[in-house]
């Protein structure tokens, strides 16, 4: 109850509006009936009744007004009180879950950053083995001697002086042939003059005969005699001929000879050549190949490597699934708050605090927090499959 000048004006009011009608009745009465000792104390009599009854009124309205004022104090402070339990509740609820729900964020946040940086290294790392890859094939016995063209140029180039010697070889062989074949067919003269020969010494046998019976008869020697002349003279022409037949047999037996022992040592220097020229090419294309299949085998390697690091990168990519699953319990968690609030709001002024029941909320979000809270391991297991969450 305030206090004031307004409150005293009251006081006289409701002290003097109730004595007002007495005091003017009073004066009537005494007016018409004269100023009696009497009639003076009723009207003063009534006068104070008149102020009684108004202070009386003004105390009892007072007093209403009073319990009333209590009244809606009580009511006020306990919707006060009310309002500030649910405000309380309100915000412990807020500050309790906003902590978890940037949890989850930041753990989102950091598992996406964390898993984005090691791919981008593994996939950096990648590029690194497919470039060291591609210089290898490009550089592959780049510049050296056993460069697969240098191999080929190489052993072209030592294999040329073989054939070389090779057509020398036939073409000795050629003349050996010939030579042979002149050689058959100056004996095929020296065939033909031993015929001659042999009628010769038939004629000689004849002539032999012929002159023992011309000197037993002794008239016909002249005749044999120019037979002898005949035969010598025959026999001088067929020795001629044969010694020339003979010398040019010789000579071509010879030089048969002379080309086959050329062509024999030509033989065994181009065998020997061609052998070492041979040898030193299959070293050569050995040496390629063995370079090649050791090239083969470390590409094969880091074929293995970047295919085990492609799964290794499969697996990781996983982690947007957990990111996933981390901020879907977030928008859960805050639908869940606002469904919450909307409910609680449809209950207008009976809304309390114990309806958001914080405790019980706070417990839920941290339940579900705990299935999503363990950070996965990436490392693929034994069979090469991919674990999801």
């Amino acid at each position: 109850m305030r206090n004031g000048p307004n409150n005293i004006d009251t006081q006289f009011l409701y002290g003097s509006l109730p004595a007002l009608p007495v005091i003017l009745s009073g004066t009537i009465m005494v007016w018409q009936s004269g100023a009696t000792l009497y009639s003076v104390v009723i009207s003063l009599l009534l006068v104070l009744c008149g102020i009684g009854s108004g202070l009386f009124l003004w105390y009892r309205h007072v007093n209403q007004l009073t319990q009333i004022n209590s009244r809606w104090e009580r009511d006020e402070i306990g919707k006060i009180d009310t309002v500030a339990a649910y405000t309380a509740e309100l915000e412990r609820l807020l500050l309790t879950i906003s902590p978890i729900l940037s949890q989850h964020v930041m753990v989102s946040r950091e598992h996406t950053e964390q898993e984005i940086i090691s791919l981008t290294s593994r996939f950096a790392d990648m590029v690194g083995e497919l470039q060291l890859i591609v210089d290898s094939a490009d550089n592959t016995l780049d510049g050296q001697y056993y460069h697969l063209d240098n191999v080929i140029t190489t052993s072209r180039e030592l294999l040329q002086p073989v054939l070389e010697v090779l057509k020398q070889a036939h073409k000795a062989d050629h003349d050996v042939l010939g030579e042979l074949q002149k050689l058959s067919g100056q004996m095929s003269g020296l065939n033909a003059m031993s015929t001659e020969i042999h009628n010769l010494t038939g004629r000689i046998n004849r002539l032999a005969l012929s002159a023992t019976n011309e000197a037993y008869l002794a008239d016909g020697f002249e005749v044999v005699q120019n037979d002898a002349r005949k035969l010598a003279d025959d026999f001088l022409q067929i020795d001629q001929r044969l010694g020339r037949q003979v010398n040019d047999t010789i000579a071509a037996v010879t030089a048969a000879l002379k080309i086959a022992e050329n062509s024999a040592q030509v033989d065994d220097s181009t065998l020997f050549q061609a052998e070492a020229n041979i040898e030193q090419t299959l070293s050569h294309l050995s040496l390629a190949l063995a370079h090649y299949r050791d090239n083969a085998s470390t590409l094969r390697n880091n074929a293995e490597q970047i295919r085990g690091e492609i799964n290794n990168v499969l697996v990781a990519l996983q982690f947007q699934d957990r990111v996933s699953q981390i901020l879907m319990q977030v928008e859960n968690n805050l639908l869940n708050l606002q469904k919450t609030i909307e409910k609680i709001q449809e209950q207008g002024s009976n809304r309390d605090g114990n309806m958001l029941r914080v405790d019980e909320a706070v417990e839920h979000i941290e339940e579900n927090y705990k299935s999503v809270s363990s950070r996965p391991d990436h490392a693929p297991d034994s069979s090469d499959e991919l674990t999801f969450f």
